[in-house]
């Protein structure tokens, strides 16, 4: 079950005294409120929009580290990409890489390997821009007899021996999740990385010196989560579990 955003909020503010409450038990019965509102939450320094939108940020953040993962060939690869997964339309030969895709959301990150647009089934091998163009001109004088089912990406424009592909990929809108976040929903990331969420957030709740060890202390966190997904992990360091 995917982690609500209120407990993200909630985990940040408890972390940066942000949550009202004047006794122990009305600051517990506080932060226990679904939704939250500006009256759980109200710090002249760090109110709650600002929380929100610092922790929107940080999950963009997160969600493109995990889109831009790529191996050597350049192809994203990284299992977790499937939350946030799309395909492109069908891109002809000589076309360009859609900035958007199918959903009508913005690509992030590296591509994944296409496949033939005319076949799901029929993966395209990456090849030099030669390599495409010499099938291109001799397959009608037959030199060829079989279609290699090869690629290549100059840039923008797409390469291909066969009528057009199509690109795993992944999407991100941040609008998408300002309005999950006020209909009090949950985040698009696994709940493996919750932590890693509210490690960044924190992170970057630095005004001039307020807190600044405690900033330190929890970008180290999500640091060390960010080098995990770029290693194609799937395991990534938590909070701990006493502060």
């Amino acid at each position: 079950m995917a982690t609500g955003w209120r407990v993200i909020i909630r985990e940040a503010a408890k972390r940066v005294n942000a949550v009202t409450g004047a006794t122990a038990s009305t600051m517990a019965t506080n932060y226990a409120t679904s939704p939250l509102t500006t009256t759980e939450i109200d710090d002249p320094v760090y109110n709650l929009a600002f929380l929100q939108d610092v922790i929107i940020d940080t999950h963009g953040h997160l969600a493109l580290e995990i889109a831009s993962v790529a191996d050597n060939r350049g192809i994203g690869c990284h299992p977790w990409r499937a939350f946030f997964a799309d395909v492109t339309a069908s891109v002809n030969h000589e076309g360009s890489i859609p900035t958007t895709g199918t959903g009508s959301k913005s690509i992030i990150g590296a591509l994944g390997q296409p496949y033939n647009a005319g076949d799901t089934d029929q993966i395209l091998t990456m090849a030099s821009a030669e390599r495409v163009s010499n099938y291109r001109l001799f397959v009608s004088n037959e030199v060829y007899t079989l279609n290699p089912y090869l690629y290549h990406v100059d840039g923008h424009k797409v390469y291909c021996t066969v009528s057009s592909v199509v690109f795993p990929c992944c999407v991100y809108e941040r609008s998408d999740y300002v309005t999950t976040m006020a209909a009090n929903g949950s985040i698009a990331l696994p709940d493996s990385l919750a932590d890693a969420l509210v490690a960044g957030a924190v992170s970057a709740l630095l005004i001039e010196d307020e807190y600044a060890a405690q900033s330190a202390y929890y970008k180290a966190i999500y640091d060390q989560a960010v080098m995990a997904i770029r290693a194609q992990k799937i395991v990534v360091p938590g909070l701990a579990m006493a502060i």
